[in-house]
């Protein structure tokens, strides 16, 4: 019976049956003068289609600068959403339905790539206007760059040794059978 418990133990840790905290994926703003910050995801939430309406009040943080406006967490429209395409190696941010965020004076928004003008650059345009100025967006063509993903560090070492702990344990067990 030990035997069986100890087996057990050892196969939820190494297998990760445990749950280690959420990776995020974060979307960096590059390519555009007067445009840089972040805006992150949960990364368990991409369903690996290329259409997908991900609710803002799931996005897990945002820090952007707009031409000297200030974008945070706090200032997210949680009632409408961003669309990705998760169908490849990377999540891309393809459009928007309705704000990002509203800090109050500013607005900001997703359009499709290539929205009035913009350039062609595989990611979601960025549109900024006046709060209530939704017919004079101004639209630039912010690349977003995504990075993150993965397990971090100290959640890997605490799988790993709880699973060294879990072999320690069955050698015990099983020594103490062998007398």
């Amino acid at each position: 019976m030990k035997k069986i418990i100890c087996w057990s133990a050892f196969l939820c840790l190494t297998l990760g049956l445990v749950q280690a905290p959420a990776a995020t994926i974060t979307f960096t703003a590059t390519g555009v003068a007067g445009v840089s910050g972040y805006i992150s995801f949960d990364d368990t939430l991409f369903d690996g289609t290329d259409f997908q309406f991900l609710p803002n009040s799931q996005i897990v943080d945002l820090s952007l600068n707009v031409f000297g406006s200030l974008f945070t967490f706090g200032d997210v429209v949680t009632l409408d959403d961003t669309i990705m395409d998760s169908s490849g190696a990377f999540p891309r941010i393809d459009n928007g339905s309705g704000l990002i965020a509203d800090n109050g004076s500013q607005s900001i928004a997703f359009f499709p790539d290539g929205y009035d003008g913009t350039a062609l650059d595989g990611d979601a345009s960025l549109a900024y206007s006046l709060v209530g100025g939704f017919g004079d967006f101004s639209y630039y063509a912010v690349r977003w760059d995504p990075t993150g993903g993965e397990i971090p560090e100290p959640s890997t070492l605490a799988l790993f040794g709880a699973g060294l702990a879990g072999l320690g344990l069955l050698r015990r067990f099983q020594a103490r059978a062998g007398k």
